[in-house]
């Protein structure tokens, strides 16, 4: 496969100089899902909202570089950005009412999309609907065409703004926690749903979330943020069965198994989670770490890199 995007050194800051995203670098080919997990308050969707030209204006972003296709990023003008989201960059967001707009129907919203940017025919525009309703398993799309965003279910809303993101068939879709606000059964009819998707269009996705067990489901390679730092990165089933961070360690270790002891508590992590916004001489995560060592206080380690498996924790000097 061969690289769609490419972020190096991504760093993002407010007015008043605090640091929320330092010095972030992964790629993502074509045709994969590459999932960007964190706890809340760790940057990450920080970063995908500065790669898509999206993050708010008082922050300040610099990188060496992101590269999308043929286009520079950083460089973008206003003009750029309306060719390259939906042709090429496709959005899907938390919570699809924040996507979809209350005073517009479905279909006035859908067809939008390709009277706008492809200069159908109302028409035209109107059967294209009706089909990516369709590619979207909702049923009785002409119906739904008729209806109001708050008419339909938060499953129902989701699969619209999914259909709407792949409208244009964009090369990378960008999916920020598209599965937080659904019940369990609706989750799992949307992340199957994202799969095929990704088989029939040959699209890339760039997935933001907090659950390990939505990232063992669709994805291929997998960066864990912690404090606005990417501190471990590589395939799923490398990371899933050989953690070498001990934060990665502590996720997987608080996901619920279905050999489990039920009559043990959970594993959970100690310790209040670093926000990016803070700044600690060391490692960020040195308060929660079982592993701490005096070097991990005051200086944050380099990274290590064995094959396509990344870390950046002291503790590799000890294994090497």
């Amino acid at each position: 496969m061969t690289e769609l995007l490419t972020v190096k050194n991504l760093q993002v800051s407010t007015k008043k100089k605090a640091s929320i995203v330092k010095g972030v670098s992964f790629n993502v080919e074509r045709g994969e899902v590459f999932a960007i997990v964190g706890e809340s308050g760790s940057g990450k969707s920080i970063t995908t909202q500065s790669i898509a030209g999206m993050q708010a204006g008082n922050l300040n972003l610099n990188a060496e570089q992101i590269q999308f296709n043929d286009h520079d990023l950083q460089k973008a003008k206003n003009k750029d950005w309306l060719n390259i989201r939906g042709h090429q960059l496709g959005m899907i967001f938390q919570d699809p009412m924040t996507s979809l707009n209350p005073t517009l129907t479905i279909g006035k919203q859908l067809m939008e999309i390709f009277i706008i940017k492809k200069k159908y025919s109302k028409k035209a525009a109107r059967e294209e609907a009706i089909r990516l309703l369709k590619s979207v398993e909702i049923t009785l799309p002409e119906a739904r065409l008729k209806q109001y965003p708050h008419e339909l279910s938060g499953g129902m809303r989701q699969r619209i703004v999914i259909a709407m993101a792949l409208a244009l068939s964009p090369d990378l879709v960008i999916a920020d926690e598209p599965t937080t606000a659904l019940d369990v059964t609706t989750q799992k009819q949307i992340l199957s749903l994202l799969q095929k998707l990704k088989e029939e269009k040959g699209s890339a996705i760039l997935l933001i979330t907090h659950d390990l067990g939505v990232v063992a489901e669709i994805a291929d390679r997998l960066a864990v943020m912690y404090s606005g730092r990417i501190v471990e990165q590589g395939s799923v089933e490398d990371i899933f069965n050989h953690p070498r961070h001990p934060y990665t360690a502590g996720l997987l270790a608080s996901l619920i198994k279905d050999d489990a002891d039920r009559s043990q508590p959970l594993y959970s992590i100690k310790g209040r989670p670093s926000m990016a916004h803070e700044v600690p001489r060391g490692c960020p995560f040195v308060d929660r770490c079982p592993h701490a060592m005096n070097i991990c206080v005051s200086h944050y380690p380099a990274t290590t890199q064995k094959q396509d498996h990344q870390v950046d924790c002291w503790l590799e000097e000890v294994r090497a």
